[in-house]
């Protein structure tokens, strides 16, 4: 127990150096970030104890959402510091179940914790456990777990194993959205957690963009057909539907994405409580809601499972592509790492490019070094002194002289 509480520790003093910075985006309104502010207010108001928040469903897993959109927030870094601390006490327990496992490693990511050693529990370890026989994910297989288990594997850098997404891919709709069971009806909150789940971590921007993906593309059709013409998105909880639904639309990153999510979100923001902050889970209700105003805290921040982490992103690359051919033919499939099943996406990685890049300028200095050589050895053959960079300082020539006279060698 007491190497336990040394890693809870040394964790908690990690995150004390952090200064929250929220890696808000252009996207994120004036208005969204203020109504941002009034939420997080709420959700730290209504800590108890100050470390964690309480539900019938388990305080770990609303604790885990109130951390993620505190994180998102960046405004209360001794409140994140709080959540933390009680979650990695709870981390032995919490993390029996997959699904556990996988909100407690992104609760760690987010952080800049490890995943890997979460309060003493390889967490990942846990997650590739819960993968089931047939690819589905968890002790309650659907999309929205196994969504997040790949958003989470991702993020940790880790491969996707080819069943899970061979799995996702196949739970969804002809209709283009995900439901929590195939053949029922799509739900915003299923589709949501499957579009993150097959996007890319931080991939470069790319002028102009690519088509999407196949199954990305009929997803976005089907939320866009969705959307309710205020702005939201049915759903148990139409706030917390279109909180989830839109943080995903908002990372896919098409101008019409953007236009969807920035509709959804001055709805959500208009949903607030004046009161207390709180955003209810009924349209028009009284009563803030802790688990839909923590969720949404990552959507009028302008970020999602995706991206939400206490150190700011680097800077997006953009890359350019000129004289693109209007009709060319389709690029080879690309995977998504791991050995997940092939995407059409175009994606561009900065990584490949700057990789050609050193590979030319190695190139580069080889044929030169190739010429010199030669230009040398054709001096040298002629009789002719070779260029006075070549040639070595008089002292070293007489030392050489000498050595050639008396038959020694420095060496």
């Amino acid at each position: 127990m007491l190497h336990i509480r040394k890693r809870i520790a040394a964790t908690l003093a990690a995150i004390s150096l952090i200064t929250l910075s929220a890696a808000t985006s252009a996207a994120a309104s004036p208005a969204d970030l203020e109504a941002a502010e009034n939420t997080a207010s709420f959700v730290t108001a209504s800590l108890v104890d100050g470390d964690h928040l309480e539900s019938e469903f388990g305080n770990e897993s609303l604790s885990v959402d109130a951390l993620l959109g505190l994180v998102a927030q960046g405004g209360f870094p001794k409140s994140v510091q709080a959540i933390v601390g009680y979650l990695q006490k709870q981390t032995p327990t919490y993390s029996g179940t997959p699904e556990g496992a996988s909100k407690l490693a992104l609760a760690a990511i987010a952080v800049n914790a490890n995943p890997r050693d979460f309060a003493g529990v390889d967490l990942i370890k846990l997650i590739f456990a819960g993968i089931n026989g047939d690819g589905s994910f968890g002790e309650y297989p659907m999309p929205y777990s196994a969504g997040l288990a790949m958003v989470v594997l991702k993020r940790a850098g880790e491969g996707i194993p080819q069943p899970l997404t061979d799995w996702l891919l196949a739970q969804q709709e002809k209709s283009g959205g995900w439901s929590y069971a195939k053949g029922s009806e799509p739900d915003a909150d299923n589709t949501a957690l499957a579009i993150q789940a097959l996007l890319p971590v931080n991939a470069p921007a790319i002028s102009p963009p690519p088509p999407l993906d196949p199954p990305i593309q009929a997803a976005v059709d089907w939320a866009l057909n969705a959307q309710q013409a205020d702005g939201h998105w049915e759903g148990f909880s139409p706030t917390n539907s279109t909180a989830i639904l839109g943080m995903a639309l908002r990372a896919v990153g098409t101008d019409e994405t953007a236009k969807a999510a920035d509709k959804a979100a001055t709805w959500l923001g208009g949903t607030v409580i004046a009161d207390n902050g709180g955003i209810p889970t009924a349209v028009g209700g009284d009563k803030g809601d802790l688990l839909t105003s923590s969720q949404a805290l990552l959507f009028l921040t302008s970020q999602s499972y995706l991206h939400v982490s206490t150190t700011p992103p680097p800077p997006a690359e953009t890359v350019v592509l000129e004289d693109a051919p209007v009709n060319s033919p389709a690029s080879e499939p690309s995977a998504i790492p791991g050995g997940s099943a092939p995407l059409t996406n175009s994606y561009i990685d900065g990584d490949i490019a700057l990789i050609g890049t050193v590979a030319a300028v190695v190139l580069a200095l080889i044929a030169v070094g190739v010429v010199l050589r030669l230009v040398f050895k054709r001096r040298k053959s002629n009789g002719q002194p070779a260029a006075a960079v070549l040639e070595p300082p008089a002292e070293e020539n007489a030392q050489e002289s000498t050595e050639e006279n008396t038959g020694e060698s420095t060496t």
